[in-house]
């Protein structure tokens, strides 16, 4: 991975993962009375956790590789 393109996801995740972080939060403190509110949000953050898994073994594998 080049170092433009790593800093090109650093530039535009970090602000991604604030507002998503931001809006978790609200979420959260809202949802404490609606149970299908709390489902939401674990299916969202199971598909987060997914989602970040395979975007890292494609890094680590990528410079498993060049390496």
């Amino acid at each position: 991975m080049s170092m433009l393109l790593l800093v090109g996801l650093v530039l535009a995740g970090v602000p991604f993962l604030l507002i998503v972080g931001f809006a978790g939060f609200i979420f959260v403190s809202f949802m404490n009375d609606d149970h299908e509110a709390k489902g939401i949000f674990t299916v969202a953050l199971v598909f987060m956790g997914i989602g970040i898994a395979l975007i890292l073994t494609h890094v680590i594998g990528g410079w498993v590789v060049v390496n």
